[in-house]
């Protein structure tokens, strides 16, 4: 890509909306000489893919060595300046050390599934580093296009054919935008159940798989449809890994949720999902409620060294290693039964889930629940068998805050309204 017409800059930044990583191969400054020589120095980033956690002097040498990556790609090669997968709002700045009238800028994408993260590029120029003005916005391109694409919308053959056009560039207006990351950004279509399924079906099998990308529940996300086998294998790894760990504080840790009904399938990772579940059950005798015991397991956690993100009410995503994570969900289990959640009021009884039996699933050996199609019945309903890739659970906190068995009785009359608090 070239933009032109920067005009009087000191200073160049490119950046992208939104959380994810900015990925770049090369950019090339040119003023009415041709080509400038810049150095490695000029170069800084919001943050470097798979430094988390590094000293300042590795940051530093790696930032070094990506920068000259991204400034002489033509003739050093190696991969550019690739952010951090968690970061907001990514940039990459250029100190061009002098007023420069820049004539074009040439910035190379990476040429695989994974371009599409740019798309919602801006480069921004300045002549102090402190006001920046916008010299080229994808996002206004798109807004160009949505006023050609209106004008169809108005000419379509019948009010059907128009509503049909209109969700699927709604869609794809977002997809453009670079808002592939955010969670549950479908839901932002003001459309019935039944549509946004018909929707998602069609723009999975029409457009996202050019992408490796697919429309489920968790929003637009790279699927295990797309996995090799030895990713799959790492990643059940490393959810093993985390089960290890959990053991030093519980008894009753396993694989569940969706990899239980994975197993259960095909004894394969299932295409439309995109993680893991680990689930650790802790006595309910020691804790007050779920969201408790959440955070105890958190600290446990972070004190081995293992990265956590979110401050969800019953779960955290972990990082076992590398960036991508898995969910680990905490439970609470009394003499017989245990209460999860997502999952039914009043819990499952513990023999459908505890001990667990050793399965294999990815050619690794996983532990699940004890009886794995009572807990998927429990878990999904008497449909689990039936493939539901938009399939949601019920998020209802307020069923679960400060509950514990000792309550159970009270929880039942409330979900089936006898009584409210």
């Amino acid at each position: 890509m070239i933009v032109g017409g920067a005009g009087p800059v000191r200073f160049l930044r490119l950046r992208v909306h939104g959380t994810g990583p900015l990925h770049v191969i090369h950019v090339e400054v040119r003023d009415r000489n041709g080509a400038l020589d810049l150095q490695v120095r000029q170069v800084t980033a919001s943050s470097l893919y798979g430094m988390t956690g590094r000293s300042p002097a590795e940051q530093k040498q790696a930032l070094q060595a990506r920068a000259r990556s991204l400034l002489y790609f033509p003739i050093v090669g190696g991969d550019g300046l690739h952010t951090g997968d968690k970061d907001t709002t990514p940039w990459v700045q250029i100190d061009l050390q002098r007023l420069t009238d820049v004539e074009s800028i040439l910035i190379r994408n990476r040429a695989d599934v994974w371009a599409c993260r740019n798309w919602s590029l801006t480069v921004e120029g300045s002549e102090d580093g402190q006001d920046w003005r916008t010299i080229y916005d994808h996002r206004a391109v798109i807004d160009a296009v949505n006023v050609l694409v209106e004008q169809q919308i108005a000419n379509a053959a019948s009010p059907g054919q128009g509503r049909a056009f209109r969700l699927y560039w709604q869609t794809l207006r977002v997809f453009l935008s670079g808002a592939i990351i955010e969670h549950g950004f479908f839901d932002t279509l003001s459309i019935s159940d039944e549509e946004r399924g018909v929707l998602g079906d069609v723009v999975n099998s029409k457009l996202l798989y050019r992408f490796q990308q697919e429309i489920t529940a968790h929003g637009m996300i790279r699927t295990f449809r797309y996995w090799s086998a030895d990713e799959k294998k790492q990643y059940v790894e490393d959810a093993l890994a985390l089960v290890a760990a959990l053991k030093d504080l519980s008894p009753h840790v396993m694989i569940g949720y969706g990899a239980v009904l994975s197993y259960i399938r095909s004894g394969d990772l299932m295409p439309h999902d995109d993680d893991v579940d680990v689930v650790i059950a802790m006595d309910q005798a020691a804790f007050a409620d779920i969201p408790t015991a959440t955070r105890a397991v958190s600290a446990f956690l972070a004190e081995r060294g293992f990265r956590l993100d979110g401050d969800f009410f019953s779960h955290r995503w972990v990082a076992a290693r590398g960036d991508k994570t898995l969910d680990v969900f905490v439970s609470l289990y009394s003499n017989d039964r245990v209460l999860f959640y997502p999952g039914p009021v009043g819990g499952c009884p513990i023999a459908d889930v505890f001990p667990t039996i050793p399965v294999k699933l990815c050619d690794c050996i996983v532990p699940i629940p004890a009886n794995p199609f009572r807990y998927l019945e429990a878990i999904y309903g008497p449909s689990w068998r039936v493939p539901q890739p938009q399939f949601s659970h019920e998020w209802n906190e307020d069923a679960f805050t400060g509950r514990r068995f000792t309550t159970i009785g009270r929880l039942i009359r409330n979900r089936a309204g006898l009584r409210r608090n």
